[in-house]
């Protein structure tokens, strides 16, 4: 409303607070004390005699039901549809529930309970604030009211509260009891002192008329540290700069009249103005410019040029890292999650990242959240084990960018070195369960997460290789560093079944792997992208199996094969031992795909280049072709 009479020269009808007063006093018979001024700016309280509870009229319920509110009864009504009207939440008390008629706002005793109106008893601590008569609480000051001093229909003489309580106390109270209500929605967000008597004297007008009572004589207005009201001040360099536009200032002024600020003193170039009770957002010279400018219309406001240049764009390789590898995951169907930094100390032994040095907060909000992780592996873990009955056929395929916390290289006082790190776990069915598609009941195992991560390297340039290697989360044999730009990088494998059952995993297979990012930036910058072109002649396609002895890996043989100009990829195929293979040795069955950049391929040339492979690889690892 106030808007509208801006924009259309009009005044604002605002609701009267007036009402006649009784003869008897309230001072002397209801009592009011703040013991904790910094939590409590203003306390304000009229006692309102000989009412009739009841219910509200049809005009009040429409209006609480149009908001989302329910209708109680034709006190607490009021007391809603003022808080709507003028943001100021309110409170009224059955006063004769109230001992000695004392109202004492303090911070609350270690220890101490009470009921609050939704029938929950609450456990109070300090610096919780709460309304106290001399038996104990009555209220959470800012949040609910107490039971013991709910209006009833018996009830005759009401105490009615307006308030100004801490936004950040009001904010502490309500989460540390998982508490929220209008009230504590208004107060958490700052209101103005001012507001408080305005929201009384209202509600108060309200009550007399529809419940019948009289408003006792006077008010009590409790403000232990008045605060006078400073001006903000405005200019006209402030206008120009910001709105890069010439501003007289007595339209400025103006327009701040208009919306209620009242001028303090003005000069030439500059005005200082008081914001309105309602304005409790009003603070800084800033504010105000942004007050001028929606009155002109930031349509009316002339288009100029930047008056500096546009800074260079300044590379980050790092981010920029992370940002590429989200979307190739993403592009492979793997789902993004973000996990708690924090975790307890079994959960970092069950995955074997603990370090008896590890970083821990000295009041942790519990015993499950006291140490900085120092691996991405634990909160991937209880992600897969929270979502695997709801993915259901589908499987699992989870991955994490963030970073992992150890102590300083440079010993005890030294800030903790940070790591950034990628990390994916993989479980469940292989199938996507399309229509189409043919269930085999494969699970995705420890190649699955070597493929993901094989492949997303390979589309940053790259290329990855992997190394045997013990891990004690990963299953014995089913474990394998991964090696980029001759560097180990980070681990691939399969979760060992005792650290499934510590996340209460039944899948038989859950695969996981963990990457360093700064090991793949730093290979990418010595590893820069070339382009080279395709070849326009066809491939040729070869199988070779060779028998070799059982401690030579498919790697060392693929990097020889590999390393022929005409071979553009040597992929496995299978693997074997058993009936036919000497013992000790093994088999190893390969795709060769050759192909030449200056012609086709004969089948003669095809045959040479196998025959050459051959020699190079009997030479290397001792490999024979397979009869």
């Amino acid at each position: 409303a106030r808007e509208v009479a801006a924009l259309t020269g009009q005044k604002v009808n605002e609701p009267p607070i007036g009402y006649p007063e009784g003869d008897a006093p309230t001072d002397g018979r209801a009592r009011v004390s703040i013991s904790d001024a910094d939590l409590c700016r203003r306390y304000t309280a009229a006692l309102i005699e000989g009412v009739s509870v009841g219910p509200s009229p049809k005009w009040l319920r429409d209006a609480l039901e149009r908001a989302g509110q329910r209708s109680i009864n034709n006190i607490v009504d009021v007391t809603n549809f003022v808080m709507l009207e003028l943001n100021q939440p309110l409170h009224a008390f059955d006063f004769d529930l109230v001992g000695d008629g004392s109202i004492i706002v303090r911070q609350a005793v270690e220890g101490e309970t009470m009921r609050t109106l939704d029938g929950e008893d609450r456990d109070l601590s300090p610096p919780m604030l709460v309304i106290a008569d001399p038996d104990g609480p009555v209220g959470l000051a800012g949040v609910m009211g107490g039971a013991s001093t709910e209006v009833s229909a018996s009830t005759s003489r009401i105490l009615l509260e307006s308030a100004n309580f801490d936004p950040v106390n009001t904010r502490l109270t309500g989460a540390a009891l998982r508490l929220s209500t209008g009230a504590s929605y208004r107060f958490e967000r700052g209101l103005r002192p001012e507001l408080a008597e305005i929201g009384l004297r209202r509600a108060a007008r309200l009550i007399a008329e529809l419940a019948g009572g009289t408003v006792a004589r006077g008010i009590i207005d409790v403000c232990p540290r008045p605060e006078a009201l400073q001006p903000v001040s405005l200019s006209e360099a402030r206008l120009s700069q910001v709105l890069g536009t010439e501003v007289p200032i007595s339209r400025a002024e103006e327009s701040l009249s208009t919306l209620g600020f009242e001028t303090a003193s003005r000069s030439s170039s500059s005005v200082s103005v008081l914001p309105p009770y309602w304005r409790s957002d009003v603070a800084i010279e800033d504010d105000l410019v942004e007050e001028v400018a929606r009155m002109i219309g930031y349509d009316q406001l002339p288009l100029t040029m930047l008056s500096a240049p546009i800074p260079h764009q300044r590379p980050r390789p790092a981010w920029q890292l992370k940002e590429r590898i989200r979307d190739l995951l993403a592009a492979a169907g793997m789902r993004e999650i973000i996990t708690y930094n924090l975790v307890s100390a079994d959960r970092l032994r069950a995955v074997g990242g603990w370090r008896e040095d590890a970083l821990r907060l000295a009041n942790p909000l519990n015993e499950q959240l006291r140490y900085l992780r120092t691996t991405l592996r634990a909160g991937l873990l209880q992600a897969a084990s929270d979502n695997i009955r709801i993915a259901g056929e589908d499987g699992l395929r989870l991955f994490e960018l963030g970073r992992t916390f150890h102590p300083s290289p440079n010993g005890e006082g030294g800030l903790p070195e940070e790591r950034e790190m990628l990390a994916a776990v993989l479980c469940g069915s292989r199938s996507s369960h399309w229509w189409q598609d043919t269930d085999d009941g494969r699970t995705m195992d420890m190649f699955d997460a070597k493929g993901a991560i094989s492949d997303t390297l390979r589309r940053l340039g790259l290329t990855a290789e992997f190394e045997d290697a013990g891990d004690p989360a990963l299953g014995e044999g089913r474990a394998a560093a991964i090696i980029v730009g001759g560097q180990r990088a980070g681990t691939v494998g399969e979760v060992d079944s005792s650290v499934l059952a510590e996340f209460g995993l039944d899948e038989a297979t859950v695969a996981i792997a963990e990457i360093e990012l700064s090991a793949v930036l730093s290979a990418m910058s010595e590893a820069p992208t070339r382009y080279r072109p395709f070849s326009r002649y066809p491939e040729s396609l070869r199988d070779l199996a060779l028998v070799v002895d059982a401690g030579v890996s498919a790697q060392q043989i693929g990097a020889i094969l590999a390393g022929h100009k005409l071979v553009r990829s040597a992929e496995v195929r299978d693997v074997y031992t058993g009936k036919g293979v000497p013992p000790g040795k093994k088999s190893l069955a390969f795709r060769l795909t050759l192909q030449s950049d200056k012609g086709t391929l004969t089948s003669d040339q095809a045959s040479r280049v196998t025959e050459d492979l051959l020699r190079r690889l009997n030479r290397a690892v001792g490999a024979v072709l397979r009869a």
